[in-house]
């Protein structure tokens, strides 16, 4: 039951803003095979975060090919859209949820840059 409160926890820092408690799909996240989905989509997520705006080749390269995956329309075997249904989310809203968070975290760290560079000055 623990391990299941912490699917629920990670949805929500997964998908800020996007699902309301109520339509969270915490009783189809209770097979081994939907967890180990839904954790590659929380991998995916962190690493976006993790990289957004870094400059090194590896960060560039690891956060374009997330990126470029949670953006792609291909719906095959293995795609964004098809982990998104394997664990039950709506794919184009949580793609929707990650763009918008990404969007504010680079514009928080965009204005604490000019807040930086103002106190220097």
């Amino acid at each position: 039951m623990i391990e299941h409160m912490n699917l629920d926890t990670r949805i929500f820092r997964l998908l800020p803003e996007v699902l309301l408690p109520a339509q969270l799909p915490t009783a189809t996240l209770v097979s081994p095979e939907k967890r180990f989905w839904f954790a590659q989509l929380h991998d995916v997520w962190e690493n976006l975060k993790k990289y957004q705006g870094r400059n090194n080749r590896r960060a560039v390269r690891v956060f374009q090919e997330d990126l470029d995956w949670i953006e792609s329309a291909e719906d095959g075997l293995l795609s964004f859209i098809w982990v998104c249904d394997v664990v039950g989310l709506d794919a184009s809203t949580v793609r929707r949820g990650m763009v918008r968070e990404l969007a504010r975290i680079q514009e928080q760290g965009v204005r604490q840059t000019h807040a930086k560079q103002r106190r220097a000055a």
